[in-house]
Formats: structure tokens, C-alpha cells, sequence
């Protein structure tokens, strides 16, 4: 069975205003999603460093290493930007940056960003040039490219589409069409390379899989109206 990870914030100490369901929607996924629990933080003991590479950045005080490439699918729920995702507490300065991920030199096949703005992609801002260079081996960043409500069933529903066999995509299309207005925007990251193509990923097939699209071949942004 596959390993499983969440990360929520609620209390972000006046950085941000506080969401409501972040929990409950990453909680949704977690306790739903057929697999193995590894780790389930959230608030203080969720921590930008757990997503970021040792060495990169300014703090370079990544640990992704520790905690999210021992998973293979880790679901976070919380703030975002197009620059970054949010935490509440600056154990390293409370943001996830693109210039500070490398995914998939470990275990670690698909992120789930449920967090606004992350995957925006307009002309000379484009998603694959700020989150191309991530992909080290990960199969796909799930997010999306809009603002995106608070909303506290999507982790859960997104886990029944996994169970279910839906593939990695359309799994998480239909649980943001089935939780979001129209106007919000999904989006997702998907890599090939390396003789592996990631568009018929499933959870019930690839959890396990040790094949990488490392280097990646292409990137490809995908996304569309809810």
C-alpha cells in the first residue's frame, strides 16, 4: 500500500487570516485514502522546511528528506500564492518556494497543493517556469490556478475518486468540479521522461512504482474551469 501525508494550517498568527476547514479537508484525505498513514501535521508542527531540499535556498534549512520523500503522495492544505504555499510558523520563513523544492529524489510521486494561486500561469509568468525545476523525479503537482474557497470536503472526495481507480488527473478534476464554482480554475503539473508516462497514473497501480520520469522529457500544465 502506498504511504500517505498531510500537512494543514489553520493558525497562521496573523500572517494570514485563519481558514476554517483546512484540517477537516486534509484529514478528509488522509483518513479516506486507502493506503498507509505516515504523518499528519498541522499548524506549529506544520513546517515549510518539510517540503524544501537541503541546501537550496536562503534559509537553506530544507528536510524534505525526513518528511515528505518518505511518502508517496502528500496533500496540503492551506494558504498559497503564486510564489509560494504558507505556513504559520517561521521555523525556516514560513513559505514553500519553487527555488527551494526538489520532489522525487526520494519516494515522494505526487503533491497536492489545495492552496490558491500556486499553479497560476498567465503570459511571461508561466507554471512550468517557476515549478519545472521541482521535478525530480515527481509525477505530478495537483493545485490550482485561481483563488480557491475554503472548502472542507474536497480531500475527501478526491480520496474516494483514488479508491475508486480514477487515474492521479481525473481524480482530482472531478473533486474540484464537484466542490468549487465555475470560475475557479484547476490545474495541474505532469511529467514523462525516462521511458515513464504519468497521464494513465492511478493510485491503486503506481503507488509503488519505483520508475521515475527522471529527467523529465516534458512538463505539461494542464488546466481548466470548474
Amino acid at each position: 500500500m502506498g504511504l500517505i501525508a498531510i500537512e494543514w494550517v489553520q493558525e497562521y498568527h496573523g500572517r494570514w487570516e485563519n481558514p476554517a476547514n483546512t484540517q477537516q479537508n486534509a484529514e478528509g484525505f488522509y483518513n479516506t485514502l486507502s493506503g498507509t498513514q505516515k504523518f499528519a501535521h498541522g499548524d506549529d508542527a506544520a513546517q515549510d522546511h518539510h517540503f524544501e531540499e537541503n541546501g537550496m535556498g536562503a534559509p537553506a534549512t530544507g528536510d524534505d528528506a525526513g518528511f515528505v520523500e518518505t511518502v508517496d503522495i502528500v496533500y496540503f492544505a492551506g494558504h498559497g500564492t503564486s510564489l509560494a504555499f504558507e505556513f504559520g510558523v517561521s521555523k525556516d520563513d514560513a513559505r514553500a518556494k519553487p527555488a527551494e523544492i526538489r520532489w522525487g529524489d526520494g519516494r515522494l510521486k505526487w503533491v497536492v497543493l489545495n492552496a490558491c494561486d500556486v499553479l497560476l500561469d498567465k503570459p511571461g509568468f508561466r507554471a512550468i517556469d517557476r515549478w519545472g525545476q521541482t521535478f525530480r523525479g515527481l509525477r505530478y503537482i495537483l493545485g490550482f490556478g485561481t483563488l480557491t474557497s475554503d472548502e472542507p470536503d474536497r480531500g475527501q472526495i478526491f480520496a474516494l475518486y483514488l479508491n475508486a481507480g480514477s487515474t492521479i488527473r481525473e481524480a482530482w478534476v472531478k473533486a474540484c468540479q464537484d466542490t468549487e464554482e465555475s470560475f475557479t480554475e484547476w490545474a495541474y503539473l505532469r511529467a514523462d521522461g525516462n521511458g515513464v508516462s504519468t497521464r494513465q497514473d492511478t493510485w491503486i497501480d503506481h503507488a509503488n512504482t519505483p520508475n521515475k520520469p527522471n529527467p523529465p522529457d516534458a512538463i505539461h500544465y494542464v488546466h481548466g474551469a470548474c
